[in-house]
């Protein structure tokens, strides 16, 4: 039987009680998953002082005119972060899709497909991130 028990930061990490402690919660895999997949990728590199390599430079990019080579690089920087910070998720470049949205505030929408590579996870199937900057 798979352990879909896991603890782990919530996003966003709020400090809570008189020490300002961030807590650990319990949760199952894939909200977990999700939570460290948006602290990967809305974290800029240098913004935490003890990991400063930590995140991704994909806010960088957020005013840009969304173009082929743009969405490109932001997929480029997602699947690199991914790699290197949350080893439990496998992703491939054409499990990500970049879009721009026109409405009166224009935002870059990125859809990221994932699998979880625990073997003893019961389920196979993709499970799917929305962020927009």
């Amino acid at each position: 039987m798979a352990n879909t028990q896991q603890s782990g930061f919530a996003f966003p990490m709020i400090a809570k009680g008189p020490l300002g402690r961030v807590n650990y919660i319990r949760s199952n895999t894939i909200a977990l998953i999700e939570d460290s997949i948006l602290q990967i990728l809305l974290t800029v590199p240098g913004e935490r002082q003890w990991n400063p390599e930590f995140g991704c430079r994909i806010k960088s990019l957020q005013f840009e005119a969304l173009t082929a080579t743009l969405a490109e690089t932001i997929s480029n920087l997602i699947l690199e972060a991914l790699k290197r910070w949350e080893p439990r998720v496998s992703v491939k470049p054409a499990d990500i899709t970049v879009t721009e949205s026109f409405d009166i505030n224009s935002k870059i929408s990125v859809k990221i497909n994932y699998r979880v590579l625990n073997p003893d996870f019961t389920s196979r199937a993709k499970n799917t991130v929305l962020i927009q900057f």
